[in-house]
Order: structure tokens, then sequence, then C-alpha cells
């Protein structure tokens, strides 16, 4: 009757760091595009800016 209370994980975790995964999540347009720029505004000095700049300039190219 325990085990029902132990914790659960609602998904595998398929990656090796906390950065691959936000790195899929960034290319596979998970995060949109206002998003990033909320998060950017939020944390200016966040441990991952320059990929987020990187993709936000990729996304403003495709549009053009």
């Amino acid at each position: 009757m325990m085990e029902y209370w132990k914790p659960h994980k609602f998904y595998p975790r398929d990656f090796a760091s906390r950065k691959d995964e936000f790195m899929y999540r960034l290319h596979n347009g998970i995060h949109t595009t206002k998003g990033l720029q909320e998060l950017l505004k939020a944390f200016p000095n966040h441990k991952y800016k320059n990929e987020i700049i990187e993709e936000l300039r990729r996304r403003n190219a495709n549009k053009v």
C-alpha cells in the first residue's frame, strides 16, 4: 500500500544534461519567440543567453 505514495515521473528523462534538454526544446519550437524574448527580459544574464539570441536571430531570418 505504501508504493502508491512514492513520487511518480510523468515523463522519462531522455537527456544527458539540462543543457541538452533546453537545446532540444529551443530548436524544436517548444519555446515561442515571445516566450524567449520574455525570458531574456526577466533574466538578462541567463545561462544560455547566447544560444537564445542565436535562435531568435535564426527565427527572424526565416521571416524575411
